[in-house]
């Protein structure tokens, strides 16, 4: 982090608090910073897991053995110590407490800086269900829901966001014997409608059918007995063998205390810094990044949650050089993804509002959901090369007429 040869006014020991994008950003980042005596993450996973990819994963399961890393294989000895945790049970200044996954017993650790980065997650009951298992048990998640899809008769996809229309749109692709509805309580898909219209285009171009400003209020169900479902608005949906729910997207905070957060449950924290000022005092700073944070933007990027990670390395990096925060941001809402959407639609397709046609927005994120360059480069590169393919749907060379481009 550039810290020259001024020596440091503080030796801090930092607890990151959750090992997604952001998380894992900040404590690569803090690799070899003076001042940093000690980086502990907490997460509830013993690997890292790019939630980026999860759709493709639903389908092609070898690509879950390609982007689900093992935090050994991620982190060194010097970049952090990684503790799977049951959960996070409290956050004060200077202290969090958890509960250890492998024994079930409370511990709390001391800290001179916290940082939150637990992120957000749906009500999806198999994301739940799967939360905190062993990485072969994962594994074996996505190959049995794989195997599942292949034969179901009708798969519902709830909620039209950027993760339930990939979702809708990988299925659709690898198995277009399938039945696919993709129902959405908005207007439009996705969050912006003229980049909606156009994913919209693209999924009946796949065969999907669209149900926008509608509801349906069902359990997630993965290869179950053909059964009828029927919206709010009532249409009926035959054969439906698999629910994925991909609404009700919270912030993961449940544990800090409610003067940290906002009405809607992320953590308030000044944009420039990313300090959480309730929760930071002369002896303590507590900063928050990611979409836990408010300084996200709505529906934040993989990208824009390495951003931040870093940034919270730099005002770390100056409070143990200096014994403060930066006087001048360090951190912009106002970057190139900003009020952006790019979304893969199947292999060949995609929607945005990028200055990027369907196709282009296909081949850039679908090849491999940018995998292969988080994995093996820049401040998330694991410790040995991954060869990141997609396989793609059995009739991949057959391709199909992309419906997408950008307005």
């Amino acid at each position: 982090m550039g810290a020259g040869s001024s020596v440091p006014v503080k030796q801090v020991s930092v607890v990151i608090i959750g090992g997604g994008p952001a998380g894992l950003s900040a404590a690569k980042s803090l690799e070899g910073l003076k001042g940093v005596k000690k980086v502990t993450l907490l997460d509830k996973k013993d690997h890292f897991d790019p939630v980026i990819s999860q759709p493709r994963r639903l389908v092609e399961p070898s690509f879950a053995d390609a982007t689900l890393v093992k935090w050994e294989d991620m982190m060194t000895p010097s970049s952090a110590e990684v503790k799977v945790v049951k959960e996070v049970e409290a956050v004060s200044p200077g202290s969090v407490k958890f509960v250890l996954a492998s024994s079930g017993e409370s511990e709390t650790l001391s800290a001179d800086v916290i940082v939150v980065a637990t992120g957000s997650s749906s009500r999806s009951e198999f994301v739940k269900n799967n939360e905190g298992k062993p990485l072969e048990t994962y594994l074996g998640f996505f190959r049995d829901f794989s195997e599942k899809l292949k034969v179901s008769k009708g798969v519902v996809v709830v909620g039209g966001n950027d993760t339930g229309v990939e979702i809708a749109g990988e299925i659709a692709t690898d198995f277009p014997t399938t039945k696919v509805t993709l129902v959405h309580s908005r207007p439009h898909l996705l969050a912006y409608p003229e980049v909606g219209a156009l994913a919209e285009k693209s999924m009946t171009a796949l065969g999907v059918t669209v149900c926008l400003e509608d509801r349906l209020d069902a359990q997630d169900v993965i290869g179950g007995t053909p059964t009828t479902l029927t919206t709010q608005k009532g249409t009926v949906i035959p054969d439906v063998q698999c629910v994925i729910n991909c609404t009700g997207v919270k912030p993961n905070s449940g544990f800090l205390p409610s003067s940290a957060l906002d009405g809607q449950g992320r953590v308030k924290v000044d944009v420039g810094t990313l300090v959480c000022e309730a929760l930071t005092t002369p002896s303590c700073l507590t900063l928050a990044i990611g979409d836990v944070s408010d300084a996200a933007n709505d529906g934040g990027h993989f990208v824009e949650a390495e951003t931040m990670g870093i940034a919270a390395a730099k005002v770390i990096a100056t409070y143990c050089l200096k014994g403060e925060v930066p006087s001048q941001p360090v951190y912009s809402r106002k970057n190139m993804l900003n009020g952006k959407t790019v979304v893969s639609i199947g292999r060949n397709d995609g929607a945005g509002n990028l200055l990027f046609t369907g196709r282009a927005i296909g081949k850039m994120k679908a090849k491999d959901m940018f995998m292969q360059k988080s994995l093996n480069s820049g401040v998330m590169k694991s410790n040995a090369p991954r060869k990141i393919a997609s396989k793609g749907p059995p009739d991949a060379k057959k391709g199909y007429k992309a419906a997408g481009c950008c307005g």
